[in-house]
C-alpha cells in the first residue's frame, strides 16, 4: 500500500492484521488468548455457526461474550420473531417448541443448534408429506392413463375394414351398429367401442 499526502493515516500493524483475518474468516478455527473485545470485528464476519462453535471450543474465554453473535445467527437463520420470543422469558418455552432442554439452556449456541435441529426436522416432515401427496397424485394419474389391451391383430383388421379408413370415427360416432361389432373376438374391445345409442 502506498499512502501520499498530508493527513493520510498509515494503518497500524494491528489494523492490517485485523483486515487480513476478516478476509480469511473461513480459515480461522482458533484465536488463542485474545479477548473478545479485540477479536470481535473478525468474529462478526464468521458466517458459519459450526465455525463459530469450533472457535469457541478452541478459545473458551470467548464463550460468555459471544451471545450477540448467536443471537444474530438465530435472527438470520430462524427469523426475527423467534429471537423476539426467546428474548421474552414469558414466551421462551413456546418458541422452543416445548422442549425443556432448550428452555433450560443458558448457552445461546445450544439454543441455536437445538432450534435449528427442530426446524430441520419440521422441514423434513413437510418434504415427506409432499412426497406422499405427489406419489398419491402420480398413482391416480397412472390409473387414469390408457394402457395397452389384448387386441388381436385380426380384430384390428376387421375394425379398419368396417370403418372404411376413418380411424374409429364410425365406431365412436355410432354409425356402425352394435350387431356388427359383436364379430370381434375380444369382449373388452366390444364393450369399449360400443356406445349406447341415444
Amino acid at each position: 500500500m502506498h499512502f501520499d499526502g498530508e493527513g493520510a493515516r498509515i494503518p497500524t500493524l494491528f489494523e492490517l492484521a485485523k483486515r487480513v483475518c476478516i478476509r480469511h474468516t473461513n480459515h480461522i478455527n482458533d484465536v488463542g488468548e485474545l479477548p473478545y473485545s479485540v477479536i470481535r470485528p473478525v468474529l462478526i464476519r464468521v458466517e458459519d455457526p459450526d465455525r463459530l462453535k469450533e472457535i469457541e471450543k478452541n478459545s473458551p474465554q470467548l464463550v460468555p461474550e459471544t451471545d450477540e453473535l448467536w443471537q444474530s445467527f438465530i435472527r438470520r437463520h430462524l427469523g426475527e420473531d423467534v429471537l423476539d420470543r426467546l428474548l421474552n422469558p414469558v414466551d421462551y418455552e413456546e418458541a422452543s417448541g416445548g422442549d425443556p432442554s432448550i428452555t433450560r439452556a443458558i448457552d445461546w449456541s445450544t439454543v441455536y443448534f437445538n432450534l435449528r435441529k427442530v426446524k430441520v426436522e419440521k422441514e423434513n416432515a413437510q418434504v415427506e408429506e409432499l412426497k406422499a401427496a405427489m406419489k398419491k397424485c402420480y398413482d391416480k394419474k397412472e390409473k387414469r392413463q390408457i394402457g395397452r389391451t389384448n387386441i388381436k391383430r385380426e380384430d384390428v383388421g376387421k375394425l379398419r375394414s368396417l370403418d372404411r379408413g376413418r380411424s374409429f370415427s364410425g365406431v365412436m360416432s355410432g354409425r356402425i351398429s352394435k350387431d356388427t361389432l359383436k364379430v370381434f373376438k375380444n369382449e373388452a374391445l366390444n364393450r369399449v367401442l360400443i356406445r349406447p345409442r341415444r
